[in-house]
C-alpha cells in the first residue's frame, strides 16, 4: 500500500500556487518592456520624420527668399542695360560712320573730344555698365536653391553667365582698349578706331539679346 505523505503534498501544492502568479508577472513585465521599446522606436522615427519635414520646409523657404532677391537683382540689371543701350548704340553708330574716313586724331580724342574743338563721339564717357550678381552668388554659396525647379535655376544661371561673359566682358574690353598706348597716338590707319567700333557693335548686340533673356526669365519667375 502506498504511503500518504500529507506534509510533502502540502508543500508541493504551495509551491505550485506560488509559481503560477510569478509566471504571470514575468510575462506581464516582458509585455510592458516590449510596448515601451516600441514606443521609443516610434518616437525616434517620428522625431526623424519631423526633423526632415522641418529641414525640407526651411529649404523651401530659403529657396523662395533667394528667388525674391534674385528677381529684384535681375530687374535692376535689366533696367541698367536698357538704360545705357541707347547711348551705346549712338556711340556705335558714330564710330561706324567714322570708319569710312578715319580721322588722324588719337582714338582717345575721337571718343571724348580731348584736345579737339568739337565734342567726341562719346561725350558722356564709355557708358558705365555695372551689373550685380550678389543675390545669385550668395544663393549658390548657401545652397539656397536646392529645392527650386532645376530648369528655372538653369535659366537664371544662363542669364547671369550671359551678362558676365558677354555684355560685361565686351564693356571691359572697351576699357582695356581705351587704356592702351595706341589709343593716345595718332590713328593714321584707323586701326584703333575700327577695333573700338566693332567692340561697341558687339556690345550693343549683346545688350539687346540680354534684355530679351531678362524678360524671358523674369516672366518665368513671375509665373511660379
Amino acid at each position: 500500500m502506498k504511503q500518504i505523505n500529507l506534509a510533502g503534498d502540502l508543500r508541493k501544492a504551495r509551491t505550485r500556487t506560488r509559481t503560477r502568479p510569478d509566471d504571470g508577472r514575468t510575462w506581464s513585465w516582458i509585455g510592458r518592456a516590449l510596448f515601451e521599446a516600441a514606443l521609443i522606436v516610434f518616437a525616434v522615427v517620428l522625431g526623424f520624420m519631423v526633423t526632415a519635414w522641418r529641414e525640407d520646409a526651411d529649404a523651401v523657404a530659403r529657396g523662395e527668399a533667394a528667388l525674391e532677391r534674385i528677381t529684384a537683382e535681375l530687374r535692376g540689371n535689366r533696367e541698367t542695360v536698357a538704360g545705357i543701350l541707347p547711348y551705346h548704340q549712338k556711340v556705335a553708330d558714330a564710330l561706324a560712320r567714322l570708319r569710312k574716313t578715319p580721322p588722324d586724331t588719337p582714338l582717345f580724342s575721337t571718343l571724348f573730344g580731348a584736345d579737339l574743338p568739337t565734342p567726341g563721339v562719346a561725350p558722356h564717357g564709355v557708358g558705365d555698365l555695372y551689373l550685380h550678381d550678389e543675390a545669385w552668388t550668395t544663393a549658390l554659396s548657401r545652397d539656397a536653391l536646392a529645392r527650386v525647379d532645376f530648369e528655372l535655376v538653369q535659366a537664371i544661371a544662363l542669364v547671369y553667365g550671359g551678362a558676365e561673359f558677354g555684355v560685361a566682358a565686351s564693356w571691359r574690353t572697351i576699357l582695356e582698349q581705351i587704356g592702351e598706348r595706341e589709343a593716345f597716338a595718332p590713328d593714321h590707319d584707323g586701326v584703333a578706331l575700327t577695333r573700338m567700333s566693332y567692340t561697341y557693335q558687339e556690345l550693343v548686340a549683346q545688350e539687346r539679346f540680354l534684355i530679351r533673356r531678362y524678360d524671358e526669365v523674369l516672366a518665368k519667375l513671375d509665373e511660379r
